[in-house]
């Protein structure tokens, strides 16, 4: 029972409502209803507000915060958090709109559209494996995150190029370059975030990147999704005078497997027209997430490199030792206090004017 009085129950339940209404006013808007719909309004500004307040939960009332804001007193340490938050952005959207986009595009079956993700998979894969032996090797980290958000950025705006015909050269190349810069920021971010925090905080640490992770996961795929059908929304004038209203509900619906049969009955032309409608749709898409990426980019290059030690130290476990860095956090965030107030003490002391006949006057602020 002392274990479950420790959990932050009020933030856990303030966080999950908050991004539960703010997704959903996302994924409402312009699809289930009108942007300016009160539903979508209210969704998305208490959704808004409710986080805030987690904010505010997080720093004056939890006794044992789910996310510290301590954390966050070291800038590199929210430069290394929002590279977490826009690599794991990425990574989940090649898992989910690749596969959409061979499917649906290239008409490709569901195990079929698994194998054509392979060279992104195998490709991250290696690249992974290989980053975590030189890291251990050489302590070098932040270097490999700056890389891998380049290769990253570069290889999901080369998705934008992906046509509405099966090529090859693109297939795989493009997924080469994408999963060489997704392989080295699985473990390094974290590494970056551990190394800037006392022994007592790692545990902390860690479970803030993982939280922020999936929190990013489950935010990035409603994003891409509301940009996806808005594509396809505004398409659908021209869908309609082609196909007529029931095809077209049935093209801009949100599963790819009931489309195979219905484009086989369409008319070159009117193929054609729906092929390029959703290439478009994807086209936007990887917009929208190369521009994520590239703001990644930016962040990694703020993180500052600290050497790793080479030797281990035990972490203590458990809720004396939760208490312990409790106490640590209090104790360190009353020394900031008081080395401001000492500083601006220092600031208000100073020299007066001369009095005329170049003697000094001087002044003391108690």
């Amino acid at each position: 029972m002392a274990g479950l009085r420790t959990i932050d129950w009020l933030g856990t339940i303030v966080i999950i409502g908050g991004t539960l209404m703010f997704l959903f006013g996302l994924e409402f808007g312009g699809i289930s209803y009108p942007w300016n719909s009160p539903t979508v309004i209210c969704l998305l500004v208490f959704g808004a507000i409710t986080l805030g307040l987690f904010v505010v939960i997080e720093r004056k009332v939890a006794k044992y915060p789910i996310l510290p804001m301590a954390l966050f007193a070291d800038p590199s340490n929210v430069f290394t958090l929002l590279v977490n938050w826009s690599h794991a952005c990425n990574f989940i959207a090649g898992a989910f709109f690749l596969p959409l986009y061979f499917q649906t595009v290239l008409g490709a079956s569901p195990i079929m559209s698994g194998v054509y993700i392979l060279p992104q998979v195998v490709s991250l894969s290696v690249v992974s494996f290989i980053i975590g032996f030189a890291i251990r090797k050489t302590g070098t980290y932040v270097e490999y995150i700056i890389l891998g958000m380049l290769f990253m950025t570069l290889g999901t705006g080369l998705y934008i190029d992906f046509k509405s015909y099966m090529s090859w050269p693109r297939l795989i190349m493009y997924q080469i370059i994408a999963g060489i810069g997704i392989g080295p920021n699985f473990q390094s971010p974290l590494l970056a975030l551990q190394s800037r925090v006392p022994q007592s905080e790692v545990s902390t640490a860690t479970s803030t990147h993982s939280f922020i992770r999936q929190l990013s996961t489950a935010t990035s795929i409603v994003l891409g999704g509301v940009v996806y059908q808005n594509v396809l929304k505004q398409s659908a004038s021209r869908l309609v005078a082609a196909l007529g209203p029931e095809l077209t509900h049935t093209f801009l619906s949100n599963f790819a497997g009931s489309r195979a049969q219905s484009l086989a009955a369409l008319t070159q032309s009117q193929r054609d027209l729906v092929l390029d409608v959703y290439t478009v749709a994807f086209s936007r898409v990887w917009i929208f997430y190369t521009a994520i990426s590239a703001l990644g980019c930016v962040f990694s290059f703020f993180i500052r490199k600290k050497e790793l030690s080479r030797e281990h130290e035990v972490t203590k476990t458990g809720l004396e030792a939760q208490e312990d860095a409790r106490q640590a956090r209090i104790a360190a965030k009353r020394e900031r206090k008081e080395k401001k107030l000492l500083d601006k003490g220092g600031n208000g002391r100073g020299s007066g004017s001369g009095d005329g006949n170049g003697n000094e006057a001087t002044k003391e602020t108690v």
